[in-house]
């Protein structure tokens, strides 16, 4: 009941562009007052025209089932069994290649965050070529995508990614194991880390080990295809010491389609890195193309907190300005 009062409270006051932060039955009027944000209105008013604000320029392309109250954004998605149309405002398919469904030269911020690497590459050359045409002059295209490098980097010096126990799809081998097996498992002496491997030691003798290697595959593609982890060519098959760029090309070939298709939520459908889309930002025809770290933006109302989720390390940012 508590988080749906605060809930339904921010909701009232977003459209007033203030956000209330957690409170608690302690707190005095001031302590409430101090966690008083005011966002909005210093953001939006006097930087963009009353035509944007009203009819809501600022686009939000696959943000899940993560749709917030703020005021003046239209969200845009593929309508899924995960997803229905509820959580969003325009329904779009990226892998369609279709333009997106917006005005030429009207849009003021073209946002994605945590989306390129479920689509293919493609769709997301297309995606940055129609951010260009919608956009208008000084329009900011800005994206946040799940960082490939980090996890080869982990690779290459033996560490298991946390990744791997936190990943929404990559876990599920080590809790399958765990809910089989739970009845013989205890986890104060059956579970041995070492700088080779994680590994669980049930005393009906199963046995679930987890290496840097299985880790970096496990969220890299096996989340896709359910083969991957004991392929028997797959991991003597991919070259990690060949460049980055090899290397996610050899993934990719690991995608199954199909798969994709119907679980368009899952992650790696394509391997990029930030050298390559900040090519084909430049080739679409952006005048300003920069490589730019959490909170940072040129536009000042991707600033907010709620915009950059950390996903533990795992990411870069891209923003472009026409």
């Amino acid at each position: 009941m508590k988080k749906l009062i605060e809930k339904t409270i921010n909701h009232l006051l977003s459209y007033i562009g203030v956000r209330l932060s957690r409170i608690n039955k302690r707190d005095k009027i001031g302590n409430i007052i101090d966690k008083l944000h005011f966002e909005f209105p210093f953001k939006y008013y006097g930087i963009y025209p009353k035509e944007s604000l009203d009819n809501k320029r600022f686009y939000n392309i696959g943000a899940g089932n993560q749709k917030s109250s703020m005021p003046y954004w239209s969200y845009i998605d593929l309508p899924s069994d995960s997803y229905g149309f509820d959580h969003m405002d325009i329904a779009y398919d990226l892998e369609s290649l279709e333009p997106l469904p917006l005005e030429s030269d009207k849009a003021e911020v073209i946002f994605n965050s945590f989306l390129l690497e479920h689509v293919s590459w493609g769709a997301t050359k297309n995606l940055i070529k129609e951010a260009y045409r919608t956009l208008k002059k000084g329009g900011v295209f800005h994206c946040r995508v799940h960082c490939y490098e980090y996890g080869v980097y982990l690779l290459k010096n033996n560490i298991i990614s946390r990744k791997f126990f936190y990943g929404r799809e990559a876990h599920a081998e080590l809790y399958k194991f765990i809910e089989k097996n739970y009845r013989f498992i205890d986890f104060r002496k059956d579970v041995s880390i070492t700088s080779e491997s994680y590994s669980i030691k049930a005393s009906n003798g199963e046995v679930f080990t987890v290496s840097a290697l299985d880790s970096f595959l496990a969220y890299n593609v096996t989340s896709l295809s359910k083969f991957a982890l004991d392929h028997p060519n797959l991991k003597s098959d991919i070259s990690f010491e060949n460049s980055n760029s090899e290397l996610y090309s050899q993934l990719s070939q690991e995608v199954d389609p199909q798969f994709q298709q119907k679980y368009p939520h899952t992650h790696n459908a394509s391997y990029i890195n930030k050298e390559m889309l900040m090519e084909e930002c430049k080739k679409a025809g952006f005048s300003i193309v920069n490589s730019v770290e959490l909170y940072q933006s040129a536009c000042p109302i991707l600033w907010e907190e709620r915009f950059h989720p950390a996903h533990e390390g795992f990411s870069f940012g891209v923003e472009a300005i026409k």
